[in-house]
């Protein structure tokens, strides 16, 4: 997740205007990288969040944070001791780096009128937390870095802190056009964007792209070859961007035009270099932050249940098609049942003229019109009539076969298609709510066995309803994202309302209200349903899909099919491309 410099800037800088003086009520983790600074003031957002996370590694004011169900660390126990009832004196950036320096004072657990720091370094994954008293001494930090880690700096408790390296970098706060021409001298041949990288502090892609277009310098060019007073142009720029991201105002999310509907990142600049994104403003960065990490860390969520789930429901097709492929050969050999019969009758006829210990015979094969040879294999080891009967009794066995496998066949079949569809619903839920559901069902089904079970708990799942739109002609439309939505569906679907399903193959229910007229239904409601339907399906992303459609009343379940199976009769198909949902949305926190 992007939190680079121009970010911290505005934190500290909003720090700096809302919560200084404020005291500290309580400190608790609110994940195993997450701590939380509870402030005894009357704000929106009165708590501070600090994560050295190297995904989510930020820092801001957030309003909801609660203790996390988490193991606490050490760093949780020292903080709560030494900070709590402590008051915030100063919030500061450093040197326009990704390190926050907090300052307290009356810090009880060291003694009255004392003071302290907490040191936040959001360096991805180098980031850290580290309390230090008066003298810089470390009291204690989230992750300890002995000298075999980093020979540079050791960051132990007892230790004395050390700062990141800042290799020789500027300030952009008092960057001049005189300094960057001094820091050019001799480095003629590098790229102005690397140049920049390697000289002001802080400089992120994003931050070089925008300097880039707000100064209207090429930054791809070599630092020899850029107009005269490219140097004033950066320094110009440079001040815009620093007054803006210390300003008091509001952020952005920003999300691309062509992608997903989700943010990308949050930052409190108005970008003139990213023309491909959309934003949406809110009202300052930490509001943003607190909206895009919410949905980054159920997105993961996601990510780690469908994988989960996908990987149970793998295993079970891997064992559907060769269940289905075992019934498929026993119904091909049961087909030669016929043939065993005639054979064991042709030996019968001819027991007076085939000796004992034979191997084979050729007789007169009586079925054929014309009387033609016929060769049988037989056990040497068995007279005549014993090979009769053992062939008898493979005609009987294939009788049974040819008696109860089409059956079995027909309920492999639908299992291997019902595990399709469920690998088809896991890879398309956007929400955790629509992943319990699935797993609920699959759980029901016995696709997660009894020790997956106790080391994730099962979700507990109330009533399940479907989803609900409208048609642009106002009709009202449910439909399923799940078998137990499906069913829902179906369960919902007046004798006269129009069903859709795509056509051979796994997939949502779509079903749209009719008031008893389903003749009256217009072309477009059809159509726009069936487009659902089709988005609904492993079809989804192709250009045209068939979807069948009946009347509810033609539609039946049979006794025992899994969820969300049905059969139907007296359809219609219509080719349609598929739409959009029209809830389509992030995911939600709920399930």
């Amino acid at each position: 997740m992007l939190f680079d410099s121009v970010m911290l800037a505005r934190i500290a800088a909003d720090l700096q205007r809302t919560v200084i003086g404020a005291r500290v009520q309580r400190v608790f983790m609110s994940g195993l990288d997450e701590i939380v600074l509870d402030l005894r003031r009357k704000l929106p957002r009165p708590q501070l969040m600090l994560s050295w996370s190297a995904e989510f590694g930020r820092a801001h004011l957030c309003a909801d944070a609660v203790p996390g169900p988490v193991t606490n660390l050490p760093i949780g126990d020292i903080l709560r001791k030494h900070l709590r009832g402590a008051t915030l004196v100063g919030a500061r950036q450093v040197s326009f780096d990704r390190i926050l320096h907090l300052d307290f004072a009356n810090c009880v657990g060291l003694g009255p009128a004392s003071k302290a720091s907490l040191v936040a370094e959001i360096m991805g994954r180098h980031a850290n937390l580290a309390l230090l008293d008066e003298d810089e001494t470390i009291i204690a930090c989230a992750k300890h870095v002995p000298a075999r880690v980093n020979r540079y700096r050791e960051t132990l408790p007892n230790l004395q802190y050390t700062p990141p390296p800042g290799f020789g970098r500027l300030d952009p706060h008092y960057v001049t056009p005189q300094a960057l021409a001094h820091a050019a001298g001799g480095r003629d041949d590098v790229a102005l964007r690397k140049f920049i990288r390697g000289t002001i502090n802080g400089a992120s892609d994003l931050l070089l792209d925008e300097l880039a277009v707000r100064s209207g310098v090429p930054d791809d060019s070599a630092v020899d070859r850029l107009p005269a007073g490219w140097e004033d142009a950066i320094c110009a720029a440079l001040v815009d961007i620093i007054a803006e991201t210390e300003a008091e105002g509001p952020a952005f999310l920003y999300a691309h035009e062509t992608g997903p509907a989700s943010p990308e990142f949050a930052y409190p600049l108005v970008l003139q270099s990213s023309l491909d994104l959309t934003s949406a403003r809110t009202e300052d960065l930490s509001e943003g932050l607190e909206e895009l990490v919410h949905f980054k860390q159920v997105g993961r969520r996601i990510r780690e249940r469908s994988d989960r789930l996908r990987g149970f429901a793998q295993r079970a097709l891997k064992k559907a098609i060769a269940r289905e492929k075992e019934r498929r050969k026993a119904l091909n050999q049961a087909d030669d049942a016929e043939n065993l019969r005639r054979r064991g009758e042709l030996i019968l006829a001819n027991l007076h003229a085939i000796p004992s210990g034979t191997e084979e015979v050729s007789v007169t094969d009586y079925y054929d019109p014309e009387q033609g040879q016929i060769t049988i294999q037989l056990d040497p080891n068995y007279s005549a009539k014993e090979n009769a009967q053992a062939i008898f009794a493979r005609y009987k066995r294939a009788q049974r076969i040819r008696d109860r496998v089409p059956e079995l066949l027909r309920r492999a079949v639908v299992e291997r298609e019902y595990v399709e569809g469920l690998i088809d619903q896991i890879n398309t839920a956007d929400s955790l709510s629509q992943l319990g559901e699935i797993e609920h069902e699959m759980l029901k089904g016995g696709y997660i066995g009894e020790q997956a079970q106790r080391k994730h708990k099962p979700p507990t799942m109330g009533a399940i309803e479907p989803s609900r739109s409208a048609s642009s002609d106002g009709y009202a439309i449910l439909y399923g994202k799940t078998g137990a939505q499906n069913d829902a569906v179906i369960r919902a679907a007046n004798p006269d309302d129009l069903w859709f399903h795509v056509k051979e193959g796994p997939g949502g229910h779509v079903v749209v209200r009719t008031d008893g007229r389903p003749d009256q239904v217009p072309e477009t409601t059809i159509e726009q349903a069936a487009g659902m339907a089709a988005a609904l399906s492993r079809w989804r992303t192709d250009r045209r899909a068939d979807v069948n459609y009946t009347e509810a009343k033609h539609l039946r379940k049979p006794r025992g099919a899994p969820p969300g199976f049905v059969t139907y009769k007296d359809f219609k198909t219509v080719t349609v491309a598929p739409v959009r949902l029209p809830d389509a949305r992030g995911p939600d926190n709920d399930g």
